[in-house]
């Protein structure tokens, strides 16, 4: 077995929601470019537990380094963790919009295992939070593949959320729809 396979089996253990993110789900969802990483969104219940995960998963010989979330930051608790052939990063959720992803996310075989992948709404919203260059690239070219195919009304009431306030009218812009 693969240290990414045992990775990706560790990263199920505790019974969390896990879904696959970044530019992998890109990937699953037809949009490809090149990336070093494997991002995944976790569930995690509380910040504590999150960081004793990442002490099982050290334990379990991957590599890993722990950030806890500072003051500020959008971002949950995010863990690095490294094996012989893979580069990942676990965030965890802690927005009400995080949460919806891993509720709404769809079965996926990635590598020959199934999974979860947040799907391309949940996508674009995570991109339009992340808010960088590649982010924004990453929602056009999303739109570009799969705008036909949107579940508006969901787009719609998610921009209405406070953690999305400061890009919602850019994703509103490019998506053609009325402010929320």
């Amino acid at each position: 077995m693969t240290s990414l396979a045992r990775f990706i089996d560790a990263i199920h253990k505790p019974g969390w929601p896990v879904a696959l993110m970044g530019a992998m789900a890109l990937a699953a969802w037809g949009v490809v470019r090149a990336t070093a990483d494997i991002d995944w969104l976790v569930g995690a219940p509380t910040s504590r537990a999150f960081a004793d995960w990442a002490e099982t998963l050290a334990q379990q010989g991957f590599a890993v380094q722990h950030r806890p979330s500072a003051v500020g930051d959008p971002l949950g608790d995010v863990i690095e963790a490294t094996g012989d052939d893979f580069e990942c990063q676990c965030i965890m959720a802690t927005h009400a919009h995080e949460w919806r992803a891993l509720d709404r996310a769809k079965p996926y075989r990635f590598l020959g295992t199934a999974v979860s992948v947040i799907t391309i709404e949940d996508l674009m919203l995570l991109k339009c939070y992340a808010g960088g260059p590649q982010d924004w690239e990453d929602i056009r070219r999303l739109l570009e593949r799969h705008r036909g195919g949107l579940d508006v009304p969901y787009l719609r009431g998610c921009l209405a959320d406070p953690a999305l306030r400061d890009c919602s009218a850019d994703l509103v812009r490019l998506l053609g729809l009325d402010a929320p």
